[in-house]
């Protein structure tokens, strides 16, 4: 992808004759690549590789003589290597179980050619390089909450090196979100045990662990751990009738915040 100027000096004559004037031309296969003209016997012809082919490149130079000196051809060889590139990442915070992407731009020479990402040696996807742009998604629950390191590797293609770049991803506990009820209802005083079912729900999977407390007031009246996003707990019976308030409430665990939500049951004699 570098341009490349071929310097073209043209002499003869010896020492003390006069400089050579008139114009060079640069061919490759019968097609003009860039014409100059002398100064100072020499002109300078430039080659793009933008797009070249990798290998080498043969290319004629022809020079139109003047009234001193006679029309030449010269041949000029050129080895194009595959280029190198930067990649640039990105990758932005999201929260537990919501799937991600991992944004890649290689620039327009990596067209085509494969790019992965890892994390801590495990692959987290894949994708193709297309107009110099690719696009990995992760998965929702690939990566557990914190700050993580992601490797990116793109594998080159006919143009340019293989590449390779880090980036900084954080993910964030899921938010959960609790609802419960109660039965049966009413509850006989001093008799009835009432068991609270509780549902906490979490996007993208089910929680298991974190321990759940249902408390009337301030006393705790029952508690239960959370499994596969749910869980059902006994209260012990009431001593006093009367409409009770119980406030339920999840801890959370190592993968989503805790949440709080509510039931009332109604105690008779």
């Amino acid at each position: 992808g570098t341009p490349v100027e071929v310097t073209v000096r043209a002499s003869g004559g010896g020492e003390g004759a006069p400089t050579a004037t008139g114009s060079v031309t640069l061919t490759e296969n019968g097609t003009t690549i860039d014409t100059a003209d002398l100064a100072d016997g020499t002109a300078g012809l430039d080659v793009p590789t933008a797009s070249s082919a990798v290998g080498t490149r043969t290319f004629t130079v022809s020079y139109s003589g003047d009234g001193e000196h006679a029309a030449t051809t010269a041949t000029y060889t050129l080895k194009v290597l595959k280029g190198t590139i930067d990649l640039e990442v990105s990758a932005d915070t999201r929260a537990y179980g919501t799937p991600g992407s991992v944004v890649v731009t290689a620039g327009p020479d990596a067209d085509g050619g494969l790019v992965y990402a890892l994390s801590d040696g495990q692959l987290l996807g894949g994708g193709a390089v297309a107009g110099g742009e690719a696009t990995i998604s992760l998965a929702g629950t690939g990566l557990s909450p914190g700050e993580h390191a992601i490797e990116v590797f793109y594998g080159g293609n006919q143009l340019v090196e293989p590449a390779d770049a880090t980036v900084s991803h954080v993910v964030t506990k899921a938010v959960s979100s609790l609802q419960a009820t109660a039965s049966p209802t009413p509850l006989k005083v001093k008799k009835t045990s009432a068991k609270v079912t509780v549902t906490v729900s979490t996007k993208g999977f089910e929680a298991t662990g974190g321990r759940v407390t249902v408390k009337a007031g301030a006393t705790t009246v029952g508690t239960g751990t959370l499994e596969d996003g749910r869980v059902r707990v006994t209260l012990r019976p009431f001593t006093k009738t009367g409409t009770k308030k119980l406030t339920v409430t999840w801890a959370g665990n190592d993968l989503a915040t805790g949440s709080t939500g509510s039931v009332t049951v109604k105690v008779v004699r």
